[in-house]
């Protein structure tokens, strides 16, 4: 694996399903130059990323139940002034992972 890779790893933070209301454990990170802002969702065998703004989904959707999906959909919408808020400034260090996990709301 190299370094770039790697470091892509650690930029992103995770809320298990405690934390969103969501069946899935959910990972958000940081900017990344190649990416619009983006979750991933973690499936039993394989992840979805879905971007923040647009609700496109790269991944099998057929791995997912159309109502947990929706679910996720809304939970985005929800959160999406945290999510964008860390994707922009977690770099220079004005959020953390912390405050994520304060300011995200269930859904």
């Amino acid at each position: 694996m190299n370094l770039k890779k790697i470091e892509r790893i650690f930029d992103m933070a995770n809320l298990p399903p405690r934390r969103t209301g969501l069946k899935y454990q959910i990972w958000y990170g940081s900017k990344v130059s190649k990416h619009l802002p983006r979750i991933k969702v973690s499936l039993k065998d394989s992840e979805l990323s879905i971007e923040i703004l647009s609700h496109k989904v790269r991944g099998d959707e057929s791995k997912i139940d159309s109502s947990d999906l929706k679910l996720i959909f809304e939970w985005i919408d929800l959160n999406r002034e945290v999510l964008l808020d860390y994707w922009e400034n977690a770099e220079s260090g004005s959020i953390d992972s912390v405050e994520v996990a304060q300011r995200i709301t269930k859904v």
